[in-house]
């Protein structure tokens, strides 16, 4: 069991992976295990200035939009490779950028809220087509109460990097929730309510922060 202590908790708050290329073959655990310390390092690297400040953020961006397969998560949220492209047609490039947009600012915004906690991660379950690897969170909810929650990462690897394609936090998962909830926007408006919603989220969330 390897313990790592990391800025910022809970579901997307802890998406710290950033793909491995596979040339030393590391195990998704390995992966995880040193990307989530160079996301620490990163993410208390010292800015003395605006512009410093500005550059760590677009560095911490990257190594997010590095992170997630947004293009596996958008597919399995639209139904899986035999629904999406019907689903979204001429409009799925924006589905994704959309979905991608909400898991970065997720993540950032849990970030810079400077909140600290520990993750112990745990153990990986190596599948004939991804890994995935179990954490604990150990943090402190608004009410200073020391909480723990499961977060496991289901990775696989894409050109030779792992990816992370879905996020369970206490067994729920990510992918299945959105899937859930663009079936539901679906349903009510076709895409053009799915856009709307995401469209509307993505303001919600910049104009919060």
């Amino acid at each position: 069991m390897r313990t790592i202590v990391l800025p910022s908790m809970l579901a997307l708050a802890v998406l710290l992976a950033r793909p491995i290329h596979a040339a030393s073959d590391p195990s998704a655990l390995e992966a995880l295990t040193q990307a989530s310390a160079e996301i620490e390092a990163l993410a208390r690297t010292e800015a003395k200035t605006a512009a410093e400040t500005a550059a760590r953020a677009d560095r911490v961006r990257a190594e997010v939009d590095a992170l997630l397969d947004v293009h596996a998560i958008t597919v399995a949220a639209l139904g899986g490779p035999s629904h999406w492209a019907e689903r979204c047609a001429e409009r799925c490039a924006e589905v994704e950028s959309l979905l991608g947009q909400l898991v970065r600012r997720t993540y950032l915004r849990r970030l810079e809220s400077g909140a600290q906690g520990r993750v112990e991660i745990l153990r990986e379950h190596v599948r004939a087509k991804a890994s995935k690897v179990d954490t604990r969170v150990h943090y402190t909810d608004a009410r200073g109460e020391p909480k723990t929650a499961a977060v496991d990462y289901v990775m696989h690897q894409v050109q030779g990097r792992w990816r992370v394609r879905d996020i369970l936090t206490e067994g729920a998962s990510l992918v299945g929730n959105l899937r859930y909830e663009l079936a539901q926007l679906h349903a009510q408006g076709g895409i053009d309510e799915v856009l709307a919603t995401l469209r509307r989220k993505v303001a919600e969330r910049a104009e919060n922060g």
